[in-house]
C-alpha cells in the first residue's frame, strides 16, 4: 500500500518522461503519452490545480493560500519529450508543472523543436535546448529549476561491479567519472572517450555520502590489460571477465575517501554551477532544486542551501537520516509508472489519482489504491 510523504496535504508528483514511440529507450522513466493524458483527465476530474514551488514554499512556511486540492506536478532531468509531448497535453488539461533539469545536459543553443500541437511526429530522445528551456516558461506549462548540474552517482566503497565493454551500457560508466571531474557520459554517446577495461566502482548518488576516490594505478592496469589483449576483441574471450578481476586483485589495496571539506567543495561546485547555468539561460532565479535520485544527506541539503542559495530542496518519497521534512527537504512521491499487465491503462490512471487523493488526506484515496494494486495483481503483476 502507498506510504504518505507528502507535506501539508499536498501532493508533489515525480514523472520522467512522456512519449508516443521511443519508450524502451529509457525504460521505467518513460510514461506513454495516452496514460498520461488519461492521468490528467482522471486528476481534473478531481479538482486540482496546479501550484509551483514557490507557493508551496510560501505555504509550508508562512501558512500563504493555496487553491482548494492543490497538486504539484514534477518532472526530472530535463528530456526533451518534456516539451514536446507532455506540454500539449498539460495545457490540454489546464495544468502546469515544474522540470529540475540537469544542466550540464542542456545544449546551448536557440533552437526550438516541433511538438505534438504542430507535429505529426514531434522528436522525443534527448534533451531540451536552451531555447526550449525558454519555450517552455513562456508556454505557461511550465517552470525550470535545477536537478543539479552533473547528476551524477559517485564511487563510495572499493569495489569494482563491472567493466566498460562493446557490450554494457554507458549509464554504468557514471559511476567513477564523477570523482575524477571528468565529462559525465550519456547513454549510447561517447563511447571512445572511455578506454575498454575501465572499472566501475560501487556507487550512490552524489548527495547521499562521501565519494571514494581510486587509486588511478587500477583503471591504468586494466585498460592496457585489455590493450595488449585485442582492445574490443579482447571480450570475446570466455575468460575477459575473470582475466580482469585478476588484475584488479593484483593491484595493492589503495584509493582513499573524501574529507568533509572535499565532499562539501565538491557538492558546492556542482550546485552552483546548475544555478549559474539556469540562471544565465533563463534570464530569472532559480531557487529550488530537486537531488538526482532522490538521494541527500544533512550535509549537502546544508551546501545546497547554505554555500548554493537554493530556498529548498527536493527529493524522492524520503527524506535522510537526521533532517526533519520541510523546505529543506520537501519530500515527494514516485511509484512504477511502468506497470505492464492487462489492465495497465486503467490501473495506472486509477493509481495515480488515488495517490494523489491520499496524499490529499481523502479517504477516497484508499480506496482507489487498493483498486488499483488490486487491478495490477490480476492483471499479471504486482502492485506498481
Amino acid at each position: 500500500m502507498h506510504q504518505r510523504v507528502c507535506l501539508a496535504n499536498v501532493p508533489v508528483l515525480v514523472f520522467h518522461s512522456v512519449r508516443r514511440h521511443d519508450l524502451a529507450e529509457l525504460g521505467d522513466l518513460s510514461l506513454e503519452e495516452s496514460v498520461f493524458d488519461k492521468q490528467l483527465a482522471a486528476l481534473a476530474r478531481g479538482g486540482y490545480r496546479s501550484i509551483t514551488c514557490a507557493q508551496l514554499c510560501d505555504h509550508l512556511e508562512r501558512g500563504a493560500r493555496l487553491p482548494e486540492r492543490p497538486v504539484l506536478l514534477t518532472f526530472d532531468d530535463g528530456y526533451l519529450d518534456n516539451f514536446t509531448i507532455a506540454g500539449p497535453v498539460l495545457r490540454r488539461h489546464g495544468f502546469s508543472a515544474t522540470v529540475f533539469v540537469a544542466s550540464d545536459y542542456v545544449d546551448d543553443s536557440s533552437s526550438v523543436r516541433a511538438t505534438s500541437d504542430t507535429s505529426d511526429r514531434p522528436l522525443e530522445s534527448g534533451y531540451a535546448t536552451a531555447g526550449e528551456l525558454r519555450a517552455m516558461e513562456s508556454s505557461g506549462a511550465f517552470e525550470i529549476q535545477a536537478h543539479s548540474a552533473s547528476h551524477a552517482r559517485v564511487p563510495i566503497a572499493p569495489e569494482v561491479i563491472e567493466f566498460h565493454r562493446p557490450e554494457a551500457p554507458c549509464r554504468w560508466l557514471v559511476a567513477e567519472r564523477a570523482a575524477a571531474n571528468r565529462p559525465r557520459v550519456h547513454t549510447g554517446e561517447h563511447d571512445a572517450e572511455i578506454a575498454w577495461g575501465t572499472p566501475v566502482w560501487r556507487s550512490g548518488w552524489m548527495g547521499e555520502a562521501r565519494a571514494f576516490v581510486p587509486d588511478p594505478e587500477v583503471e591504468k592496469r586494466l585498460t592496457a590489460h585489455v590493450a595488449a589483449n585485442g582492445g574490443a576483441k579482447f571480450f570475446a574471450r570466455e575468460s575477459w571477465k575473470a582475466e580482469l578481476e585478476l588484475v584488479v586483485a593484483s593491484v595493492p589495496a589503495g584509493g582513499r575517501f573524501e574529507s568533509e571539506a572535499e565532499q562539501r567543495a565538491r557538492l558546492a561546485l556542482d550546485l552552483a554551477r546548475s544555478r549559474t547555468t539556469l540562471e544565465q539561460i533563463l534570464g530569472h532565479a532559480v531557487p529550488f532544486m530537486a537531488w538526482p535520485g532522490g538521494g541527500s544527506s544533512a550535509l549537502a541539503i546544508d551546501v545546497a542551501r547554505r554555500e548554493a542559495g537554493f530556498r529548498a530542496t527536493f527529493g524522492t518519497n524520503r527524506t535522510p537520516a537526521g533532517v526533519v521534512p520541510g523546505t529543506s527537504a520537501i519530500p515527494r512521491t514516485y511509484f512504477n509508472q511502468r506497470y505492464r499487465g492487462r489492465f495497465s491503462t486503467t490501473a495506472r490512471v486509477w493509481k495515480l489519482r488515488g495517490v494523489a487523493d491520499y496524499e490529499s488526506g481523502r479517504f477516497a484515496g484508499y480506496a482507489r489504491l487498493f483498486a488499483a494494486n488490486r487491478l495490477m495483481q490480476i492483471g499479471g503483476a504486482g502492485p506498481g
